[in-house]
């Protein structure tokens, strides 16, 4: 079943949870990041996360909460944009 079909139905269903938006993004080829310095990967997470998360159709409310869930160690405090990259 593909992500878009699954949301959708987890959507009408009420059964919408963080875990299953993850989980589907993860099929999507969305990895966790941590903080790294090198500017590619730096640059590349966010554009590919948002590429996934509106192919998906995840709702506008949960969209940082599942961002966060791919966020490890420095990753989650160490925010290219925070930094001023």
């Amino acid at each position: 079943m593909a992500a878009g079909a699954s949301s959708t139905a987890l959507r009408s269903g009420g059964v919408v949870t963080i875990v299953h938006w993850v989980k589907g993004m993860k099929e999507m080829g969305c990895m966790t990041y941590r903080g790294e310095e090198d500017a590619e990967v730096a640059g590349h997470w966010p554009r590919k996360m948002e590429r996934v998360i509106n192919q998906m159709r995840v709702p506008e409310e949960l969209r940082v909460d599942c961002m966060t869930q791919l966020l490890i160690e420095n990753g989650l405090y160490d925010l290219p944009w925070r930094r001023g990259c």
